[in-house]
C-alpha cells in the first residue's frame, strides 16, 4: 500500500494520488460572491448556496449526497463526509465549482484549513489522517494519531504518531520525529516556521518543560523554569506558559520571548478562573 510508505513528503509527486472519482468542474455565470450568502441543506439533502441580495441560488451537490458538512474559515470551502467542495468567485460576477471525492470518509468536524485553505486536513472513521487538496490529489499521514496542525504558511504540518511521538512533514523533508516525550499538545507560531510543544516530566508542572522547535534547522529552544505550553501570542512573538503557584490549586501565566528569553507573569489563576491579573 503506496500510503503506508514512510517517505512521505509534501512535494513528492509520487506520492500524492487521485483516488476518488471527481465531478467536472462547473462554471455557473453571473453568480457574484455577496456578502450576505446562505449555505445550507435542502429537504432532498443536496448542498445549496443562496444570495440572500439577490435571491438566487445554485445547487452544489446531487440529492441525497450530503448529510452534513463543515465550512473553512473564508466560507468558500467545505468538507462533507465524503467530498471537498471549493467555490471560486471570479471578478467578473461568475462561480466556479470544484468537488474533489475524498479517500476516505470523513469522521467528523474535526478538520484543519491550511491558511490559503487550498488543502484540508482531516481524519476517516478509523483514526487514519488524510490531506487533501482541491486540485484532487490526496495523501495519507503514515502512523498520524492526531489531526495535523499546519504552519504559518502551508509548508509544514505536525501530528503526534499512535506510539505519542511528536513529528513533522515539509517540503523535501519526509516524516521527522521530533520528540517521544511530548505531550502532543504541539502549536506553530501564526507568524514563523517555529513549532512549540511541552516536553514532559516525571512531576507535571513542576518538571515539565517548554520547547520551541525550527523544522528547517533543527534547533530547539527550552523555555528555562518549567511549565507547560498554553498558545502563541497574535503576532507569533510570544509563549503563554503555564507554571504551579504557590497553593496546590493555583498556577501562574507567564509570557515568553523565547528568543530573547525574557518573561513577565501575567496573573495567578486556579480552576475558577483569575485571582490576580498584572497589568501589562
Amino acid at each position: 500500500d503506496v500510503y503506508k510508505r514512510q517517505d512521505l513528503d509534501l512535494s513528492q509527486e509520487p506520492l500524492i494520488m487521485d483516488l476518488a472519482e471527481d465531478l467536472e468542474p462547473r462554471a455557473i455565470s453571473g453568480f457574484p460572491y455577496g456578502e450576505r450568502s446562505l449555505l445550507y441543506l435542502s429537504p432532498d439533502y443536496s448542498l445549496v448556496l443562496e444570495n440572500l441580495e439577490s435571491g438566487e441560488s445554485v445547487q452544489l451537490s446531487d440529492p441525497m449526497s450530503v448529510a452534513g458538512f463543515w465550512v473553512s474559515p473564508s466560507r468558500q470551502r467545505m468538507l462533507s463526509s465524503n467530498r471537498l467542495i471549493a467555490l471560486d468567485f471570479s471578478g467578473d460576477g461568475n462561480l466556479l465549482i470544484r468537488q474533489v471525492g475524498l479517500p476516505a470518509p470523513a469522521a467528523s468536524r474535526a478538520t484543519n484549513w491550511s491558511v490559503d485553505e487550498s488543502r484540508v486536513a482531516y481524519q476517516d472513521r478509523q483514526g487514519e489522517a488524510w490531506i487533501v487538496s482541491v486540485d484532487g490529489s490526496a495523501l495519507q499521514v503514515p502512523e498520524a494519531g492526531s489531526l495535523p496542525e499546519w504552519s504559518w504558511d502551508g509548508r509544514w504540518i505536525s501530528y503526534c504518531t499512535r506510539d505519542g511521538v511528536l513529528s513533522v512533514v515539509g517540503p523535501d523533508v519526509p516524516p521527522r520525529a521530533v520528540d517521544e516525550d511530548s505531550l502532543c499538545q504541539a502549536r506553530w507560531s501564526p507568524g514563523a516556521n517555529l513549532l512549540a510543544y511541552t516536553l514532559r516530566g516525571e512531576n507535571e508542572l513542576l518538571t515539565h518543560e517548554v520547547v520551541v522547535y525550527d523544522p528547517v534547522t533543527e534547533n530547539e529552544i527550552h523555555v528555562e523554569g518549567g511549565g507547560t505550553f498554553e498558545g502563541w501570542s497574535p503576532d507569533g512573538r510570544l509563549l503563554a506558559v503555564r507554571r504551579a503557584g504557590d497553593i496546590a490549586s493555583a498556577y501562574v501565566i507567564y509570557a515568553v520571548d523565547p528568543v530573547e528569553g525574557r518573561l513577565r507573569a501575567i496573573g495567578r489563576f486556579d480552576q475558577d478562573g483569575p485571582l490576580s491579573l498584572i497589568h501589562i
